[in-house]
């Protein structure tokens, strides 16, 4: 069953030319997937040539927040 819902990804990119740094964000409202419904998602990550790093992942299920 497909992923239900609409993502929206920002991001920007810092430093020099040959050793850039790329911060990005997606949020949605909602998300769904067979019978499980996610809402208010909201994750940061920044990646660079070294790392590629989770900084924030938030969500409610069920009326709970992660």
């Amino acid at each position: 069953m497909p992923v239900t819902g609409a993502v929206t990804f920002s991001g920007r990119v810092t430093g020099a030319l040959d050793a850039p740094t790329a911060t990005l964000t997606a949020q949605s409202a909602r998300l769904a997937w067979d019978d499980v419904a996610v809402e208010r998602v909201d994750a940061q990550a920044t990646v660079n040539a070294a790392v590629a790093r989770l900084d924030r992942v938030g969500f409610s299920v069920a009326g709970g927040g992660v």
